[in-house]
Formats: C-alpha cells, structure tokens, sequence
C-alpha cells in the first residue's frame, strides 16, 4: 500500500471542513480516475446521453440527460465539442463533465459531504497500483450561495508522469475537479492544469461552472434553453 499524506481542509466553512475531515480520516487518498484529460479519448462521438447546446458565439449550454432527470451547466464564453463526450473545449479549456449516480456512494451516510468523501476515495484509488509515488490531496469544501455544499479537491501529478500528460512540450502539473451532489447524483467537473497555466485561473474556473449548474426534470430534448437568453 502507497504512503500517502491525508486530506488538507483550507480554514474555511469550518461546520463543512470538520464533517469531511471525520470522513477522510478513515480512507486513503491516492489518485482519481476517468479526471485525466487529454491522454485518452475513449469515444468517437457524443453519446445520446451528452450533448452541447449552442446558443450563440458565446452561450452554450452541457446537457447530461438520464432517465429521471437532466443535468445542465450554462458555459459563457467560446465552447466547442471533442471527441470525447463528457469533454468539451472551454475557453481553450478542456473540461471534463460527469454525472454519477451516488447510490453507490453512501456507505459512510448520506449527508452530501459523506457521499462526496466516498466519491472522491472511490475515484482515486484506480491509479493506486498505476502510479508509484506518495501525492498529497487537497480538498477545500465550498458553501454555494444556495447553501449546497460542492467540493473542489486536487493534487499535483508526480514529476515522474508529467511528461506523459502533456500539451505538446507542456507537461501537466494538477489535475482539479469539483463536485456537488445533486440528488441521486453526483455532478463532477474536472481540468488538467499545464505548467504555464495558473492554479487560481483554473479553479476560479470550475467553481464559476459548478455555479452555473443545474438540475431538472422531464425530458431535456424539450426544453429550450435558449429562449430567456
């Protein structure tokens, strides 16, 4: 088993940071999968599921449609669709969106900080046996103004792999993501951060996107996101 060091909590929604901090303790934080961008894009096209809606040059919206409910995340600014279909190209970006169902996710209760913990863990320790070295991951919870708690959570990519996650000669040097529960799901948005982008810009980045996030009921194809913008 990888020594690794345990979750660090930034001072911050101290009520949030000591529930997470309980939970953590019991678990080992090592990796994620399905959050490195750009190495691998496993479909050819959109799935049914996903797709981009846009409105204008600088409106767009990312539907995740399932059989109860829909997920949207309202994306301001240049967006365009890749190769992968939880992938899209944001502010020449790649951006990384899932929908979880949190089911699976509840052994440590169902408080949305128990269910993101469980998450985070499950999704790390994939690369457990795939990257030999110690990393250290941070998670700093995020009272949204609705009151929801969403997670923004990190690490730095071991010198040793860097190389192997880059943007031409740009080796990758973080992988960020930040999660929020919404109902029976967990909605997660992740981005490679490269050695000439700034850690600040990105995470100011995904906690805008978790902000313009959304959940509904019925059928996504029906509605028009479009029409009050």
């Amino acid at each position: 088993m990888l020594a690794i060091n345990l979750v660090y909590l930034s001072p911050r929604n101290e009520k949030y940071k000591v529930e997470i901090i309980q939970i953590f303790q019991t678990q080992i934080i090592v990796f994620m999968k399905n959050r490195i961008l750009l190495l691998l894009f496993l479909f050819p096209v959109l799935s049914e599921a996903q797709k981009l809606i846009k409105c204008n040059d600088t409106i767009s919206y990312f539907v995740d449609k399932r059989n109860d409910i829909f997920f949207s995340v309202k994306l301001i600014g240049k967006s365009t669709i890749t190769d992968n279909p939880k992938v899209v190209n944001y502010q020449n970006t790649p951006v990384q969106i899932l929908c979880i169902g949190s089911k699976d996710y509840q052994s440590n209760g169902s408080k949305d900080s128990n269910i993101l913990s469980s998450y985070i863990y499950n999704e790390t320790e994939y690369f457990t046996g795939v990257f030999k070295h110690k990393l250290e991951l941070q998670a700093d919870p995020i009272k949204l103004t609705d009151g929801k708690l969403a997670v923004l959570w990190y690490f730095d990519i071991p010198e040793a792999v860097q190389s192997s996650i880059s943007s031409g000669n740009t080796p990758a040097v973080k992988i960020i993501s930040i999660s929020i529960v919404y109902q029976k799901y967990i909605l997660s948005i992740g981005v490679t951060q490269f050695k000439n982008e700034k850690f600040e810009l990105m995470k100011d980045l995904l906690i805008n996107l978790i902000k313009m996030s959304e959940t509904g009921k019925g059928d996504s194809d029906k509605i028009n996101f479009c029409k009050k913008y």
